[in-house]
């Protein structure tokens, strides 16, 4: 059932700073970031209609609606603990999910795999290992519907 399904969508290095300079100091987390891989995730879960977060190098779990401003930070620098991300996980009420896909990178995958699974939530991560190429790519297949998302959207 895709009521027991949520997304989490990582950050990307592409924000909406680079692109225009004079946008609001902040912005909601969901306009802030335009790279490629952000906006076909955020292409897909709107699609989909399924509740989304976004996991950043900087705040950890946001939701697409918090404001954030302009940074810097990559995962490789970034001082996310699995334990930081579970408390945030908590916070935001996730644990009422039964199943969490992240579209993310392997850094990312890996991380909220740690963070959640504990809660007892299950995590899939389709476009964990994969090349952005490929990630781009598997991403619009899952938005055309090419993909066969049943294993993702299906029961937990």
């Amino acid at each position: 059932m895709s009521g027991d399904v949520a997304v989490i969508v990582s950050c990307t290095k592409r924000k909406i700073w680079d692109d225009d300079p004079s946008a609001p100091r902040r912005v909601r987390a969901a306009d802030a970031y335009t790279g490629p891989l952000f906006k076909l995730a955020r292409k897909f879960v709107e699609r989909k209609n399924l509740p989304w977060y976004i996991v950043s190098a900087k705040y950890g779990l946001i939701r697409p609606e918090d404001e954030i401003e302009n940074y810097d930070v990559h995962i490789s620098r970034s001082s996310l603990s699995p334990e930081a991300l579970r408390a945030q996980a908590v916070r935001l009420s996730l644990t009422r999910f039964k199943k969490v896909i992240v579209l993310a990178g392997t850094r990312y995958a890996e991380l909220v795999r740690k963070a959640l699974e504990p809660l007892g939530i299950r995590v899939e991560t389709p476009l964990a290992g994969l090349p952005i190429g490929r990630m781009l790519r598997r991403l619009k297949e899952m938005i055309e519907g090419q993909t066969k998302l049943d294993a993702f959207l299906g029961s937990p």
